[in-house]
């Protein structure tokens, strides 16, 4: 029988026994025997035979880096009370092993201060062991962390951390380079900085123009503008999509769209370079078009094809007819002018169609101008006393008769070839007061001379230019009192 007995912290009794022989089983696994060898003893001691079991051991640093490492601890639980344990430190990188010894106190226990700064960087593995009083061994049990520097503590170690310098427990790396994404400047690896990249985890884009999600290698409409990539001169300007002239400058800004020197603001085609003005505003271009003033007048027949009040410059004077006064030029204004659109004739005295020039019978009284002292007065035609009045209206034909009377040249030619070039009056300068006079057909003095030489040219009484040919009446004043001499006297060049 147990005289006293105890348990031990593995759950062994212990106890001292009464001897008659025999043997006892272990009070709590039945596999420990005890033989009582001391025959003829009246006692003996029951001795534990088993090491301590159901402990663990766990490190209280994880991972063990740079800051901790000089002061490392670790806990126990389950420990028997006054065993003794020992561990052993080691790294999977070498260097010398740290080892320790000490007593457990209490069930869960807690070693601290243990420097391992010495140890290489590497999985780290404690190694632990309990001994019992009775010097049973237990299992050995182990806990293993990771020992190395981690500076962005992320709890990777530097010497495995794809990017050391910046917390990124994930450790992503998207193209897989083998630098963190957090810390690598081209995530894609596309070579456009992530920075820059509007897609810096997609290799295939880094632009999105228009912002509006889908990159430029997939947008069909890069700046939003409306019109397709495909058909837009400035895909990545919103502001632009057509350069007609393909100069580089779009035409919203370009102030020459067609590049035809005329500005847009004063081109009524900006966008075609063979067309910039529509005189008429009919749509087609005065290049295209055969009447640009729409008067009805072809262009090729019109002497202002742009001027839709214009189409005829007899004169070629620059003026047209509906605004020229003297269409013709010939100094007999068109109001007055029987043939205003024929510097030959201006005067048509008998109005049958024909210009006194040409007519040979101005006053068609039947009398040649050629035999008529009056060509322009169909009332009289003789004048027998040359006293400048017709005949009939004369009482006295022939009251001059006796009088030596100049008659003059009936035609001159100033051509300048010094034949017949001045009009000459025979016997004019037997009258010094003489005053020469002479009109066109119209009635316009377009000479005059006091005391005649016979050294008249045919020019305009200003001098300015040779009168047309032509025939042009003369008034003589012979200055002695008699009638004037009048008659005609034809210009011809």
């Amino acid at each position: 029988t147990v005289q006293a007995g105890e348990l031990d912290t593995d759950g062994i009794a212990i106890g001292t026994l009464s001897a008659n022989g025999g043997t006892l089983g272990d009070a709590a696994s039945n596999s420990l025997n005890t033989t009582l060898n001391s025959v003829g003893s009246t006692t003996a001691v029951l001795v534990d035979a088993l090491g301590p079991v159901g402990y663990s051991v766990s490190f209280d640093q994880n991972p063990i880096n740079d800051a901790n490492a000089a002061s490392i601890s670790f806990s126990i639980t389950g420990a028997e009370i006054g065993s003794t344990y020992n561990y052993t430190i080691s790294s999977s990188e070498g260097e010398t092993n740290v080892t320790g010894t000490g007593t457990i106190v209490t069930t869960n226990d807690h070693v601290g201060g243990i420097d391992l700064s010495t140890l290489a960087d590497g999985t780290i593995t404690l190694d632990f062991t309990l001994t019992d009083i009775h010097n049973n061994l237990g299992n050995t049990v182990s806990d293993a962390v990771i020992k190395g520097t981690d500076i962005d503590n992320d709890g990777i170690q530097d010497s495995s951390d794809n990017c050391p310098s910046m917390a990124n427990s994930d450790q992503l790396d998207t193209d897989t380079d083998g630098e963190g994404d957090v810390c690598d400047m081209d995530d894609d690896n596309d070579g456009t900085p992530d920075s820059e990249d509007a897609f810096p985890l997609d290799n295939s884009e880094d632009t999105d123009t228009d912002g509006d999600g889908t990159g430029n290698n997939a947008d069909t409409d890069d700046d939003n503008d409306g019109t397709p990539d495909s058909e837009d001169a400035f895909p990545l300007d919103n502001s632009e999509d057509t350069d007609t002239d393909g100069d580089g400058t779009g035409n919203n800004a370009d102030t020459d769209d067609d590049n035809d020197g005329t500005p847009d603001s004063e081109d009524a085609f900006p966008l075609d370079n063979s067309e910039d003005t529509d005189t008429d505003g009919d749509g087609t271009g005065n290049n295209a078009d055969t009447d640009d003033d729409n008067d009805g007048t072809p262009d090729s027949e019109d002497a202002f094809p742009l001027d839709n009040s214009e189409d005829t410059d007899t004169d070629g004077d620059g003026i047209g007819n509906n605004a020229d006064t003297d269409d013709d030029n010939d100094g007999t204004l068109d109001s007055i002018d029987d043939f205003p659109l024929d510097n030959s004739e201006d005067t048509d005295t008998d109005g049958d169609g024909k210009g006194n020039n040409v007519d040979t019978d101005d006053d068609n009284d039947g009398t040649p101008d050629s035999e008529d002292a009056f060509p322009l007065d169909p009332t009289e035609d003789k004048d027998s006393d040359n006293d400048g009045i017709g005949d009939n209206a004369d009482t006295d034909d022939d009251s001059l008769a006796t009088v030596n009377i100049p008659i003059p040249a009936e035609a001159f030619t100033p051509n300048g070839d010094g034949i017949n070039d001045a009009w000459v009056v025979p016997g004019i300068n037997n009258y010094p007061n003489n005053v020469v006079k002479v009109f066109n057909r119209s009635g316009h003095e377009v000479y005059a001379k006091r005391n005649y030489q016979n050294d008249w040219n045919g020019r305009h009484k200003s001098g300015s230019s040779k009168l047309p040919a032509g025939s042009y009446l003369y008034v003589i004043d012979l200055g002695n009192g008699t009638a004037p001499l009048q008659g005609w006297i034809f210009i011809n060049y």
